[in-house]
């Protein structure tokens, strides 16, 4: 008899023992569970400038934390802007302050832009480089707003490789640029199907200078350059990019060569100071329009 109430007293330890063993991993799988789905949610960092510096430096971004000093202070007409207006899975962007796009309109918009540079020349100073840059801005102000909007350090990511399988290169991130400034709103390049199109400058007033981007749809004749001997002999071609300001009245003010062959240089802006351009208007008002008039050099036959 006290075998049996020996070996019973045995068994009722085991039960004990394992009941509470298996409370104790319910409750580790219970309180494993959080963590789980914790793990399963996507990291967002909050904008910084010290946090973009370093996660898109590792994406091949170039960082401009000092303003370039210039004596003579001027918009430059190619340049294209790009800012965060939404992240995440339904992201916004802005293209030079016009309009939202999505990322598929933004990716397209971009990729008409630099064809069309392509096709008219026009390339980056010193160089037969089509001109592919994109800013991001990144001033106090902006990542104020981008903090405001909940915009993540993610979207900045996403953006640059978005940006990147457009075709930019370089991706420059901008601490400087000030984007409340009216000649910002750069670059819009005339279609084919409207090529006197004027691109939109905010509030303007009458002889204001804007910036248009590539200027060629708006010559009224063809430009045609007279090849100099000292080209010809030495058997020089291609294209030359011409900075030129415009007036009221469609005269050009002043017109300098900024890429190209040297013996090609002259003769291209010769060429632009004799053409005529369409009269430019902005909100109603005549105003001065600065921008790039691509010159092309091809050797006699």
């Amino acid at each position: 008899m006290k075998t049996i109430n020996l070996f019973a007293t045995q068994m009722l330890v085991v039960l004990v023992l394992l009941n509470v063993s298996g409370c104790g991993s319910a409750r580790t799988e219970t309180s494993q569970a959080p963590n789980t789905v914790e793990a399963s949610k996507p990291v967002k960092t909050e904008i910084s400038r010290e946090v973009l510096i370093e996660r898109l430096g590792k994406k091949g971004v170039q960082i401009k934390t000092e303003a370039e000093k210039e004596d003579f202070p001027k918009p430059n007409p190619l340049l294209l802007v790009v800012t965060i207006s939404q992240g995440g899975s339904a992201a916004k962007y802005l293209l030079n302050r016009d309009g939202e796009l999505t990322s598929e309109q933004l990716t397209k918009k971009l990729v008409e832009i630099f064809k069309m540079r392509e096709k008219e020349g026009a390339f980056r100073p010193g160089s037969n480089e089509v001109e592919k840059t994109i800013t991001l801005s990144a001033s106090p102000k902006e990542i104020a707003d981008y903090k405001a909007k909940n915009i993540q350090v993610e979207d900045f990511e996403n953006l640059v490789d978005q940006l990147k399988s457009a075709g930019a290169e370089p991706v420059v991130l901008d601490f400087t640029l000030q984007l409340d400034v009216a000649e910002i709103e750069l670059d819009e390049i005339p279609p084919p199907t409207n090529p006197n199109k004027t691109p939109a400058a905010g509030k303007t007033k009458p002889g204001q200078t804007i910036s248009g981007g590539v200027l060629n749809g708006k010559a009224i004749e063809p430009i045609k350059p007279v090849y100099s001997e000292q080209a010809k002999a030495a058997k020089a071609s291609g294209v030359v990019n011409v900075e030129v300001v415009i007036d009221e009245t469609g005269n050009v003010i002043s017109a300098k060569a900024v890429s190209g062959h040297d013996l090609l240089r002259k003769s291209a802006e010769t060429a632009v100071k004799e053409a005529k351009f369409t009269p430019t208007t902005a909100d109603g008002n005549p105003v001065n329009v600065s921008g790039i008039v691509v010159v092309n050099f091809k050797l006699p036959e």
